[in-house]
C-alpha cells in the first residue's frame, strides 16, 4: 500500500512540475469511466471488463495540458 501510495504522489508532483491540471483530468477521467454506467451500475463483458455503454463519452483532456 506504500508503494502505492509513493506512485499517486510521485504522479501527482510529475503532472504538477509540467504544467498539467491533474485534478481537472482526473476529473475528466472519472466522468468518463462512470458515462459508461448503465443506471448507475457497471456493464460487464464475460464477468470481467466494465463495457462501454450507450452514453459512454472518452475523456476530453486537452484543456488540462
Amino acid at each position: 500500500l506504500d508503494g502505492l501510495c509513493d506512485q499517486i504522489v510521485t504522479a501527482v508532483g510529475v503532472a504538477y512540475l509540467s504544467g498539467f491540471d491533474i485534478e481537472g483530468a482526473l476529473a475528466e477521467v472519472d466522468k468518463s469511466n462512470y458515462s459508461k454506467f448503465v443506471d448507475g451500475k457497471p456493464v460487464f463483458l464475460d464477468g470481467k471488463k466494465v463495457s462501454k455503454g450507450p452514453n459512454y463519452s472518452p475523456p476530453q483532456l486537452k484543456s488540462f495540458v
